[in-house]
């Protein structure tokens, strides 16, 4: 579920389903956050246009609400940056409607653009936490679709199989010819 931060409950409107749009002209960020917590999971959403300052990704409920792992979204221009715990991390351009994916587990951080994948992070132990979904809007208007947040299930790997049996002797091959001896 998505809600409005304390403070932001009017300068927000949910226009269709899995859609956010700011309706205040404050001129600085305003946050949506998820209510729903867990210590892994994935968040998926499209922005409508390009050039309008944004945060999107999971902020620690435990800690703070600054976001642990987002991508941010510069002013006036085109560019994006995957960001963890306060660095860039990456650098990049995306256009209007390009879909981003964010998904942490206990075994890897990975960020995607548009299904190909542009960052990945090992976790360590101190990078485990309580993720909620982040939105971050600073421009009136400004519309993020398309969201999806969830719970990201990472099960463990199976112990590797018994090898095979060896396969048949291959045909023997044609007998060449002697040349000059």
């Amino acid at each position: 579920t998505l809600t409005p931060a304390a403070g932001s409950t009017a300068s927000f409107t949910f226009p269709t389903r899995n859609t956010i749009q700011k309706t205040s002209a404050t001129g600085s960020s305003e946050q949506v956050i998820t209510d729903e917590a867990n210590f892994t999971g994935f968040i998926t959403f499209s922005p409508a246009s390009t050039g309008n300052l944004r945060t999107i990704g999971f902020t620690d409920i435990s800690a703070s609400p600054t976001p642990y792992y987002n991508f941010t979204f510069a002013s006036g221009s085109a560019n994006y940056s995957t960001v963890v715990n306060n660095a860039t991390t990456f650098t990049g351009t995306y256009a209007a409607n390009d879909t981003f994916t964010l998904i942490v587990t206990a075994a890897y951080t990975r960020f995607f653009r548009n299904g190909a994948e542009v960052y990945t992070d090992a976790p360590n132990a101190a990078s485990q936490r309580r993720l909620r979904g982040y939105f971050s809007l600073a421009v009136q208007n400004d519309v993020i679709q398309n969201i999806a947040v969830g719970y990201a299930e990472a099960g463990p790997t199976g112990a590797t199989g018994p090898t095979g049996p060896t396969g048949p002797t291959g045909q023997q091959g044609t007998p060449g010819t002697a040349a000059n001896t």
